[in-house]
């Protein structure tokens, strides 16, 4: 049921992005950090990426980021008992943003923002996957380097409760951010 809402605010999301004032799209470099219950995660943190696609009126924003890109040893499963494996991490956001400044008047804008999001890992060699769904705060700043480019500097905070593939769990998670990123606005 969560999956499908879900997939509706994002399908919702993409249809609205072509009326709105403003689109844009941008990607860069995050640096993540995981810590979870789950006995074979633990905390693990590494670099990966981040890229969005978003809209923007003047002060409010609509957006939809994904992270991926960690990738950790896992000690062995729980209940099953697969061995130790290697896994990867995700996270799929959609969230707002309110903009203290508008994006005509100023080359600087920050911005906070709260969002829902899907995060996810998956084993590399066993089907085994933890995944679950929680909130988002984030806040950062926009800054105007050429007409229609901008760099974004940002934090992320996540909090989610996960289960495992065979409904163990729920499992306490939470994750942060810190992106660099490049946007070019529409």
């Amino acid at each position: 049921m969560a999956c499908r809402i879900y997939l509706f605010l994002i399908l919702l999301f993409i249809s609205g992005n072509i009326y709105a004032e403003g689109f844009y799209i941008g990607g860069g470099v995050s640096l993540i950090r995981l810590s979870s219950d789950h006995p074979s995660i633990n905390d693990h943190h590494g670099t990966g990426y981040n890229l969005f696609a978003g809209s923007r009126s003047e002060n409010w924003g609509f957006e939809l980021a994904a992270t991926g890109g960690l990738s950790f040893d896992t000690g062995e499963t729980p209940g099953i008992y697969y061995p130790e494996d290697s896994a990867e991490y995700g996270i799929l956001d959609l969230g707002f943003k309110r903009y203290f400044h508008p994006k005509s008047d100023i080359r600087v804008s920050p911005w906070i923002g709260v969002g829902f999001g899907l995060h996810f890992v998956t084993w590399d060699t066993y089907y085994y996957n933890v995944d679950g769904f929680g909130y988002s705060l984030a806040g950062g700043v926009d800054y105007q380097i050429a007409p229609d480019w901008f760099i974004r500097g940002g934090m992320i905070y996540h909090d989610f409760k996960s289960d495992d593939t065979y409904e163990y769990g729920p499992y306490d998670g939470s994750a942060s951010q810190l992106n660099l990123n490049i946007l070019y606005d529409f």
